[in-house]
């Protein structure tokens, strides 16, 4: 599987991770204590749903359009995390149905949550140059600190423990090379090495079930801390035809573990991931599920 964060913005997949990683630091910023925000697989930052590398997929039609807005009748009996998520996109200057399309990605939507006057800080990891280089002038001229490397994600770890002492990494691959479930589950157990008290958050794609339990459950291992196993599924087509007609294979279905989730959490996540799955579902069988991971 090879999954560009750019061809697939504001896709279910996205939507998902976004609203529960805007649920993961609303938890955390209720402590009156700066934390840091790392992302090993940053991206450009920004992409634009209208043309280009955005666009050229339209998966978003079947992501953030259907969550629709706040405005809509009925809307504002969504979930408070939807609510928060949806206000962070404010924020970020996305709003579909003005037509602003330009999708905040991981390190903006963190960005829209930091607090300047507490010392909230970013650390963002992209391996790519061209592509680093358009995260740098998204960033540029933001109150928050943040700093960026071009760097491996995987080589993260080197970069903790953090002065702040509490902090969430995001380790989101484009899952392109094998072994990749291998590599997240060392790297989640050299974060804990340096950083225990640290939240991870790692999305991972639902194709091959029983090799995702067993990554699910070796994270637990590596990590031996308390740990939520979130997935969503949204029944949709297996496959998928292209504009030169070449069925492809698509995903349907995917994940994220959360490591040393923040108190409060989980008990919101349950209350957003129904109406989530409702929204996002293509097919009478989407489903959606949380679960605590035994070691």
């Amino acid at each position: 599987m090879h999954y560009r964060h750019a061809f697939h913005a504001a896709n279910f997949a996205d939507v998902f991770k976004h609203v529960l990683l805007i649920g993961l630091l609303t938890e955390m910023s209720k402590k009156d204590k700066p934390w840091v925000y790392i992302d090993t697989h940053a991206g450009a930052g920004v992409y634009d749903l209208g043309g280009g590398t955005g666009g050229s997929a339209e998966e978003w039609r079947h992501g953030i359009a259907l969550l629709g807005s706040s405005a809509e009748p009925g809307a504002a009996a969504a979930p408070k995390m939807v609510e928060d998520y949806r206000t962070a996109l404010q924020r970020c200057g996305f709003d579909f149905p003005a037509g602003r399309l330009r999708y905040p990605g991981s390190p903006e939507l963190a960005r829209s949550q930091a607090r300047s006057d507490v010392g909230d800080r970013l650390v963002l990891c992209e391996k790519v140059e061209a592509v680093a280089e358009t995260l740098r002038r998204t960033v540029h001229g933001s109150a928050i600190a943040t700093q960026i490397h071009l760097r491996n994600g995987y080589e993260a770890w080197s970069l903790l423990p953090p002065p702040e002492k509490r902090g969430l990494l995001l380790i989101d691959p484009p899952f392109e090379q094998p072994g990749e479930f291998d590599a997240i589950a060392e790297l989640a157990g050299r974060v804990t090495a340096r950083f225990a008290s640290g939240v991870q958050a790692i999305w991972y794609p639902r194709k091959d079930e029983r090799a995702c339990n067993h990554f699910v459950r070796r994270v637990a291992r590596e990590t031996g801390r308390p740990t939520l196993d979130l997935r969503i599924d949204t029944d949709g087509p297996a496959r998928s035809v292209d504009a030169n007609g070449i069925a492809k294979r698509r995903m349907t279905a995917c994940g994220l573990l959360v490591v040393n989730p923040p108190f409060g959490f989980q008990d919101k996540a349950r209350v957003a991931l129904p109406w989530l799955s409702n929204r996002l579902a293509q097919g009478p069988a989407a489903s959606w599920s949380i679960e605590p991971v035994a070691g």
